[in-house]
């Protein structure tokens, strides 16, 4: 049992939810957060089609409330239950189970999707422990989402084959034939668009972090979830926190080899996300999804690319950046006391890139390009800033939104 694990769970007061003892091979915990979902048993079936893999998977299903919810959600609760129970109990074999965690009450000022994910997570790790398995997997699911039939035998063959990966994101696709509504449609294509290109934009500067972080969509090993804290109790944005802490351990990769498909809705939980994100949309008159313009991403490779000269100069000159809207939000976050801390703790360049690139994160892009688009680089319609870097990369580059959403899911499928 490994001590650290115990550590970990005496440290969060961790009691564990789930009474039968783990099979001694374990080693795939899906983690589901389950609040008003009319859609679980969908999510489960299509799981329980998946082809097994060697190891035994459990699934655990968290079904929680906050305090003081109304009549009809606990009522929903209490069915869910019932209704997950009745499943569970027919579909079950040596390498596939079921668990409910019944999470009724939760604090207010906690209670949302981060708490629900620490819950089973934590049980996942307590499991874990049980068996002995530090190595063991915990993929973040949503009870919305379904599967290609080989996601769990994609994910085993992927951690044998990247023994050494703290973590990985998994390819993801939203599902675009369910939905009638010709808005919400265009509204997730093209918000689709914008996830991907925000990534392969950061990859663009030369950004070393660049991932999707998708809750639905991200698998980690037991031992980096301990190592770094757990997860989170955001009630929002708890799946971009959680993994850009796992990302910097090095070695983090991507499965591309099998498919997740996050449902797109409508959804007022949450400030932002998907579902917020498809609420402003359907509430607005707009034909047209705002992305951060591509010429604010520009500086940001300026930057990166200078480390080297930064290293030898211990300083960064404006020459570095030739740009006045980054210059002003690096004098304004303070980055002298930043680098020259970096820099003493720095005795290589190898090592300075790194301290660098942990001070100059995944949140400090994102806030970056939020003060851009204020001072300047005003947001666009993603479709001309999508065609834009493709244009950078000397790409064929004047496509409509369901043309430039297939070249973009190639793109990262292709994992390149």
């Amino acid at each position: 049992m490994p001590l650290y694990f115990n550590t970990y769970l005496a440290k969060h007061n961790f009691k564990p939810k789930i009474e039968n003892a783990p099979s001694p091979l374990f080693s795939i915990a899906i983690v589901i957060p389950c609040f008003n979902e009319p859609d679980i048993i969908n999510t489960l079936e299509s799981l329980w089609l998946c082809s097994r893999p060697v190891s035994p998977v459990e699934i655990m299903v968290v079904v929680n409330y906050p305090e003081e919810s109304n009549e009809k959600i606990v009522k929903n609760h209490s069915q869910t239950i019932t209704k997950i129970e009745e499943w569970a109990s027919n579909h079950r074999d040596k390498l596939f189970c079921c668990h409910i965690i019944d999470a009724p009450n939760l604090p207010k000022k906690f209670a949302g999707v981060g708490l629900a994910r620490k819950i089973g997570m934590d049980e996942a790790i307590c499991r874990f422990s049980e068996v002995n398995n530090e190595e063991g997997i915990i993929c973040g699911f949503d009870a919305d989402a379904t599967v290609d039939n080989n996601y769990f035998v994609s994910i085993e063959d992927h951690f044998k084959r990247y023994p050494k990966s703290p973590g990985a994101s998994i390819y993801y696709e939203h599902p675009l034939e369910p939905i009638d509504d010709n808005k919400l449609k265009i509204g997730i294509i093209q918000y689709e668009i914008h996830l991907r290109y925000l990534v392969n934009c950061s990859r663009y500067t030369g950004f070393p972090y660049a991932f999707h972080t998708v809750g639905s969509s991200f698998a980690v090993k037991a031992k980096a979830y301990v190592k770094q804290g757990g997860m989170n109790r955001f009630k929002a944005g708890e799946d971009f926190y959680f993994i850009n802490k796992i990302i910097p351990l090095g070695g983090y990769t991507e499965i591309n080899t099998t498919t997740v498909h996050p449902q797109a809705r409508v959804s007022n939980r949450v400030p932002f996300g998907t579902g917020a994100s498809m609420m402003k949309w359907m509430e607005s008159d707009r034909d047209s999804f705002l992305t951060y313009q591509f010429q604010s991403f520009l500086p940001l490779k300026n930057l990166f690319s200078g480390l080297e000269n930064i290293y030898n100069k211990k300083a960064i000159h404006y020459e570095f950046v030739q740009n006045e809207v980054l210059w002003r939000f690096l004098i304004e976050g303070d980055y002298e006391n930043a680098l020259s801390e970096i820099l003493i703790n720095s005795g290589s360049l190898n090592a300075f890139t790194k301290r660098f690139f942990t001070w100059f994160d995944a949140f400090k892009i994102v806030k970056y390009l939020n003060f851009a688009s204020l001072n300047g680089y005003d947001k666009k319609p993603v479709i001309s800033e999508a065609n834009h870097l493709l244009s950078h990369y000397k790409k064929p580059s004047d496509f409509d939104m369901h043309n430039l959403l297939e070249i973009y899911r190639q793109w990262d499928r292709s994992g390149v």
